[in-house]
């Protein structure tokens, strides 16, 4: 009983070091977790180091960020395309209100692929640029 006011001193003490512990446990794990995560920027952030590149450097850094968020467009189409050969195998699994699962599912395949598009092209113009800088010295 963790909250009882009878409570003996050793009881306390065992109670006080459990906790301790599952918190260390808690942040080794967070910390591990964190070095084997990649770096995530938002739209802003990322508009901002595209207007700051100076270098051929920064330019290919820019485009393996590029590179690295079509990779994930290309990840959740096919999650998508998968849910929507599912929905077409199985309609009467999934409620029939509309939009139905498998409009769903195509509207965002198709949102997916155009984002996946548009961050290859942006990667490919940085890697020109990139490119074009290194020409230049």
């Amino acid at each position: 009983m963790p909250f009882s006011r009878v409570q003996s001193d050793s009881e306390f003490a065992m109670h006080v070091n459990t906790t301790i512990l599952g918190i260390g446990v808690a942040l080794g794990a967070g910390a591990a977790s964190a070095q084997v995560s990649v770096e995530k920027y938002s739209d802003r952030e990322l508009r901002a180091m595209i207007r700051n590149v100076r270098t051929a450097e920064d330019c290919e850094r820019v485009a393996s960020l590029f590179r690295r968020r079509a990779g994930e467009f290309r990840e959740k189409e096919r999650e998508q395309e998968r849910i929507l050969q599912d929905y077409l195998a199985n309609p009467g699994k999934y409620p029939s209100k509309y939009p139905t699962r498998g409009d769903v599912a195509r509207q965002l395949t198709a949102y997916y692929r155009g984002k996946a598009a548009e961050a290859e092209r942006q990667a490919s113009n940085q890697t020109r640029l990139a490119n074009l800088v290194r020409s230049e010295k």
